[in-house]
Formats: structure tokens, C-alpha cells, sequence
């Protein structure tokens, strides 16, 4: 009983140190904060949720912010063939696209 008691006092320590960097329901876009407007780096990081079948606004987000880097979660084939119109801006990419929620994708200009 003992253990069981030390074992969940554990893991609640460990969630109150985690949880404040999660992103536990939030839909809002962070922003880090540099220090010099020259040396910024933007990323732009979604995880598009596989069975969406709406790229219009993915694709949306990326026109506005036009970020140095894309990286993209859960992108199958599909996502892929909706997402080519990226590959003129971002000529670098590595693509792993899979049917079970693993699939990535990364585009760049650099």
C-alpha cells in the first residue's frame, strides 16, 4: 500500500513539472521571443489529425506566416498529394507518410 501511495506521489510530482510546457486543449499559436529580429529561425509545427480531409487551412497558415520550416504529424499519402503545391516554396523535403498516424513530413527552403 505503502509503495503504491510513494508511487502516485511520484507521478503526480513528475505531471505538476511537465505539465505547464503541455499543450493540454490548446489551439492558440506560441511564439518564442528572440533577442535579434536578424537571427530568427520560424517553425511551423501541426499535427494535420490523419482523417482530416481539410488541407485549405493548413495550407492557409502557411501562407500567412511563411515560416523558414514546416513540420508536419500524422501525414499519410493523401496529405501529401494535398500538400504539393508547398514543394515550389520548400525544395527540400523528407517525407515519411504512413497509414497509422506515424507519418511525418518536413519542408524547408534552406
Amino acid at each position: 500500500m505503502i509503495a503504491v501511495g510513494a508511487l502516485t506521489m511520484g507521478e503526480a510530482l513528475e505531471l505538476s513539472r511537465i505539465l505547464p510546457y503541455s499543450a493540454l486543449g490548446r489551439t492558440e499559436l506560441v511564439e518564442a521571443e528572440t533577442s535579434s529580429p536578424g537571427q530568427q529561425l520560424s517553425v511551423l509545427t501541426c499535427n494535420v489529425y490523419q482523417h482530416n480531409r481539410e488541407p485549405e487551412r493548413l495550407l492557409d497558415l502557411v501562407e500567412q506566416r511563411s515560416p523558414d520550416i514546416v513540420f508536419l504529424l500524422e501525414v499519410d499519402d493523401w496529405w501529401l498529394g494535398s500538400l504539393s503545391e508547398l514543394e515550389s516554396q520548400y525544395p527540400y523535403r523528407l517525407l515519411r507518410p504512413q497509414d497509422d498516424t506515424y507519418g511525418m513530413a518536413l519542408y524547408s527552403p534552406l
